[in-house]
């Protein structure tokens, strides 16, 4: 192992997620506790934390140009936040258990977020309008 981020995961609970900005000098991670943060790669320390109401974070990804982050949650929902402040900008409900996957692309010209759940879907949003 090259580097550990201090405090990163959620220990004990078996699971933390990480996803890199298309930049590489960041890194986002969503963990068993709901807890979404942001980490500066550089200098290893936590730039942003927010709290999902508790929920459990099971996979996380951020958007091509670095402005979203999508967070897929145990309770089937996606919560897209903006990346430079964390608040929630848009909620994709459809899924009927844990969203298990979620990845960005575009469809179109048009900035897209596709999910995989338990439920055996894929749904394909509009990262703009859901």
């Amino acid at each position: 192992m090259r580097r550990s981020l201090p405090g990163g995961g959620a220990a004990g609970t078996g699971r933390t997620r990480a996803a890199f900005f298309p930049d590489g000098a960041a890194l986002v991670t969503g963990d068993a506790r709901g807890r979404l943060r942001v980490w500066d790669l550089a200098t290893r320390r936590m730039v942003r934390e927010a709290a999902l109401a508790g929920r459990f974070i099971v996979d996380v990804a951020v958007s091509p140009d670095g402005r979203l982050i999508a967070a897929g949650t145990d309770e089937g929902v996606v919560r897209l936040r903006d990346a430079r402040t964390l608040e929630e900008v848009r909620t994709l409900i459809g899924h009927r258990g844990p969203v298990a996957a979620v990845a960005f692309g575009t469809l179109d010209g048009r900035p897209i977020v596709a999910t995989g759940g338990t439920d055996g879907t894929v749904r394909v949003w509009d990262a703009v309008n859901g």
